[in-house]
C-alpha cells in the first residue's frame, strides 16, 4: 500500500473509532466502507486521483471531502476536534477488545479525566469494583499496565497481585537484539538501515528483518524479486558494518489450511521464518489446532509469531488448543514468540509459565514498523517479567554465534 494511503486510512480509523465512542452509528458504517475501499485500491495511489475519479471507484462524497482534505494538509479538521474533545490516549482504548465503549462512556462522562493517571485511580477504586466488578477491574489496570506503563502509579502496582513482576529478569539480563521487524519492503516506516542505526544507538548487537510474505498483499508482502534485492542490501550492510550484523527473516503467513505461502526453494533463503496467522481468524476450535500445528510441523518454521493471532480492537484471535500448540513447538524445536506489540500483547503469562516448564525457547519481539515501534520490545519484557522467564530461554539473551547455532539446528 502507498505510504499516503496507509496514512489517510489510519487517520479515518481514528475518527471511526471516536464515532463509535459518540455512538454515531451512520458515520460509522460510512467509515468502516471508506477504510475498505482504501484498501481495495491499495496498489493505487489516490493522492493523484481528482474528485471525480474517485466517485467513479466508490467513494460517497463525505468521504471524498476526507480525502482531498488529508492529502491537501495531511489533518482532517474533523478528527482534531474529536482529538481537542478528549484525550489523544483515550483513542488506544476505544475499540480494544478489553475495554467496553459503554463502560469508557460512563467513565468520560461521569468523571473530570484529564490523564492516564486519573483514568487508572478511578477504575482501582472500591466504587469502580462495586459497580463492575473484580474481574474487569483487574483486566482494565491489567491492559493499562501495559500500555502506559510509564505513567503507571507504582502505589497500585505494588499493592495489586496481578500487577506484581520480578525486576531481576531486565535488570541482570542483555537482550542482544530481536527478529520480528518490518522495513520499507512491506508495510513498515523506515529502511532498514535506518533500523539498524537505532538499534546500534541503544547498543544491540543483531537486528533480524522479517517483512511481510507475498500472500499479505494489503502490508505489501514481498514477491520473489523483493526477496533478491533485500537480501541483496541486507548482505552489503553485513560487509559494512563491523560491529552488528542482520538476520535475513520473513514472516510467512499461515494460510487456511496450514500451509506457509512460500514454496521451499524460496523458504530456504531465510536465515529464519516466522509464521503467522492475520486472516480467518474465525475458524472452529479443532480446525484452527489444525492449521497451526501444520505450520508449526513445516521443517522450514523457526518461530511461531503472535501465538493465538489477536489484535485488540480488531480480532479476539483464533481459538486454539494452546497447550497443544505449545507441546507442537517443543516437539518441533520451533521457538515461540512474545508479542510486545500493544495491540496483541500475545502470550499470556498462565502459557508461558507452561512453555517455559516445557523446555521451549521463547523470543521477545517488539513486531515493529517503524523506529519508535521498536521500543515495543519493553511490553514484550514486562510480560515475561511477570512470567519469571528464565534468561537462558530466551532467544534474544544469546549471541550471534549462539543465534546463528540455533538457527541452522533447526
Amino acid at each position: 500500500m502507498y505510504k499516503s494511503n496507509k496514512k489517510l486510512y489510519y487517520k479515518l480509523f481514528d475518527l471511526y473509532r471516536y464515532k463509535c465512542f459518540i455512538n454515531d452509528e451512520s458515520e460509522s458504517n460510512r467509515l468502516i466502507h471508506a477504510m475498505l475501499n482504501v484498501k481495495k485500491y491499495y496498489n493505487t495511489d489516490l493522492k493523484k486521483i481528482d474528485e471525480f475519479g474517485l466517485k467513479n471507484i466508490g467513494f460517497d462524497s463525505l468521504t471524498i471531502s476526507d480525502i482531498l482534505e488529508f492529502f491537501s494538509n495531511q489533518e482532517l479538521n474533523s478528527l482534531n476536534e474529536a482529538v481537542n474533545s478528549h484525550p489523544k490516549w483515550m483513542f488506544n482504548l476505544i475499540l480494544s477488545s478489553v475495554f467496553e465503549i459503554s463502560d469508557l462512556q460512563y467513565l468520560f462522562n461521569s468523571y473530570n479525566i484529564n490523564s492516564v493517571k486519573d483514568l487508572i485511580f478511578i477504575i482501582y477504586s472500591d466504587y469502580f469494583e462495586s459497580k463492575f466488578g473484580q474481574i474487569k477491574q483487574k483486566n482494565y489496570l491489567r491492559y493499562l499496565e501495559f500500555v502506559f506503563f510509564d505513567k503507571f502509579p507504582l502505589s497500585i502496582r505494588n499493592n495489586n497481585s496481578i500487577l506484581d513482576i520480578d525486576p531481576n529478569f531486565i535488570s541482570k539480563t542483555r537482550l542482544n537484539g530481536s527478529f520480528h521487524n518490518h522495513s520499507l519492503y512491506s508495510d513498515g516506516n523506515n529502511s532498514i538501515k535506518e533500523l539498524v542505526e537505532e538499534y546500534r544507538k541503544v547498543g544491540k548487537s543483531y537486528l533480524g528483518i522479517s517483512d511481510h510474505s507475498k500472500s499479505h498483499f494489503l502490508s505489501g508482502g514481498l514477491s520473489e524479486l523483493d526477496i533478491e534485492h533485500q537480501h541483496a542490501e541486507i548482505n552489503a550492510l553485513n560487509t559494512f558494518y563491523d560491529n552488528f550484523k542482520l538476520f535475513k527473516g520473513i514472516e510467512c503467513e499461515i494460510l487456511s489450511d496450514g500451509n506457509l505461502d512460500y514454496e521451499t526453494h524460496i523458504l530456504t533463503k531465510f536465515d529464519y521464518v516466522i509464521v503467522s496467522v492475520h486472516t480467518n481468524l474465525y475458524q472452529s476450535k479443532n480446525d484452527a489446532t489444525r492449521r497451526l500445528l501444520k505450520a508449526i510441523e513445516n521443517p522450514y518454521t523457526t518461530i511461531l509469531g503472535h501465538p493465538t493471532g489477536r489484535c485488540y480492537g480488531r480480532s479476539p484471535g483464533l481459538d486454539v488448543d494452546i497447550y497443544k500448540i505449545i507441546d507442537s513447538c517443543v516437539a518441533n524445536n520451533v521457538i515461540i514468540e512474545i508479542n510486545g506489540d500493544k495491540d496483541r500483547l500475545d502470550l499470556d503469562v498462565a502459557f508461558i509459565n507452561y512453555a517455559e516448564k516445557k523446555g521451549a525457547l521463547l523470543s521477545l519481539e517488539a513486531d515493529a514498523h517503524s523506529l519508535s515501534g521498536l521500543n515495543s520490545l519493553k511490553y514484550a519484557i514486562f510480560i515475561a517479567e511477570k512470567a519469571n522467564l528464565n534468561p537462558g530461554q530466551c532467544l534474544n539473551t544469546f549471541s550471534y554465534e549462539k543465534i546463528r547455532k540455533t538457527f541452522s539446528e533447526k
